[in-house]
């Protein structure tokens, strides 16, 4: 039997007057090393408001989906579990958000493949709590799919302006931390990080808002973009994606992305491959030997990812409608799942390899059609003739926007 855990929850929205600070002014420049901050402590308690259904039987590979809609005066979210061998679908968690990301992909409010912890048995999302008249916060929620508990793991305000938004969570590839960027009002603070059980929390790079002859602008470390395998945290700035180190010294690679989602890793051999202003490009993992792979203007190219256990590489083309899937091969590019160009229209919003590379799954949103999860079958050498087919789709389409996937297996 399915276990649910579902407490209601009102919250209420306040305007805000700036909805994302990805890029920070370089003025004055963040040190090259940065000390932690201590953040007051904060105990962390069950939290209400958000519906939880345990995964605890399901097994083999699986695309866990999220979805969004408009729900006055917030957005309501929908992380759905799809397995891949056409078992029907289950929604797993329901909870209420401002920053969800439908609709703004390329934000990166929402990354699954980054929230998860590695084991998939946990992930972490920004959940809306009310304040009073008005006003509500953003805090990170950890959320266990297995035994369907909710925890707050990052408090209230630390500098007392009134309310703050934990966002763009990222969990360590080793489990032990769990990355974000704060805003207090409408001002980014900087990035934090804290331990998954809610303690230690701790200021590691240091933004905020400065003038200069008359002029306001922001500066420091901001946009958390994800860890790389060897556990330094991403995050992308005016001069270029960057990493901070376990030292807090700060690696700055100098790519500009096309997006939050703009980098892929492995942990071999070119590792690093980013969606860039000069195209599709692979480096090291410390930016060197960069070699472009498809020049093409900034910004239509988006999500590259490694093939699993292979070279090819896939990305996004374009915004849907008028949007295709490209995998690069040592063959060349192949087109798949092309938008409004063709009648059989695809229209991908998302896509991910399966965890053996033998599949792509992706999101697909035409117009006012309601979207769709499909998946094409590519056991080998890919081709334009692979098989492109429905996976699901989901209850109630037409009143969700899709906002991401990633594929996960369970043993």
């Amino acid at each position: 039997m399915i276990a649910t855990r579902t407490i209601a929850c009102v919250v209420r929205l306040a305007a805000l007057a700036a909805l994302v600070l990805s890029c920070a002014a370089p003025e004055p420049p963040p040190t090259e090393t940065q000390t932690p901050t201590p953040a007051p402590a904060f105990r962390p308690g069950v939290v209400e408001g958000v519906s939880v259904s345990t995964i605890r039987d399901l097994h083999g590979e699986v695309a866990l989906v999220l979805r969004a809609k408009a729900s006055d005066p917030l957005q309501i979210a929908e992380l759905w579990a799809v397995p891949l061998d056409g078992s029907a679908p289950r929604r797993v968690v329901t909870y209420p958000s401002r920053f969800v990301g439908a609709g703004h992909t390329r934000l990166g409010f929402t990354v699954l493949g980054r929230q998860l912890a590695p084991d998939a048995r946990r992930i972490v999302v920004t959940v809306a709590f009310p304040l009073g008249q008005s006003q509500f916060e953003e805090r990170l929620v950890v959320v266990d799919l297995d035994t369907t508990h909710a925890v707050a793991i990052s408090g209230p305000s630390v500098s007392g302006q009134g309310y703050a938004y934990d966002l763009r969570p990222a969990w360590s590839p080793d489990g032990s931390l769990v990355a974000f960027e704060k805003m207090e009002a409408t001002f980014l603070t900087g990035i934090w990080m804290v331990r998954p059980d809610g303690s230690d929390p701790k200021k590691v790079c240091t933004a905020g808002m400065a003038s200069r002859q008359g002029q306001g602008y922001f500066y420091g470390c901001g946009g958390v973009v994800g860890w790389s395998p060897d556990g330094r945290l991403g995050f992308s700035e005016v001069d270029g994606y960057s990493l901070i180190e376990p030292s807090g010294r700060i690696e700055r690679i100098g790519h500009m992305l096309s997006s939050m989602l703009g980098v892929g890793w492995r942990t071999t051999e070119p590792s690093l491959v980013a969606a860039t202003g000069k195209g599709i490009t692979t480096s090291d993992a410390h930016g060197n030997g960069a070699r472009v792979l498809r020049p093409e203007a900034f910004p239509i190219q988006y999500e590259p990812r490694w093939r699993p256990g292979g070279d090819d590489i896939l990305f996004r083309k374009g915004i849907a409608p008028d949007s295709k899937l490209v995998v690069l091969t040592s063959s060349g590019p192949v087109d798949l799942a092309t938008g409004t160009t063709r009648p059989d229209a695809r229209c991908p919003v998302r896509a991910e390899w399966s965890t053996d590379g033998t599949n792509l799954v992706y999101l697909s949103e035409c117009g006012s059609d309601p979207f769709l999860v499909r998946i094409v079958d590519a056991p080998g050498a890919i081709s334009a003739t692979v098989a492109d087919r429905l996976l699901a789709q989901l209850p109630d389409g037409r009143d969700w926007r899709p906002v991401d996937l990633v594929v996960v297996k369970y043993p």
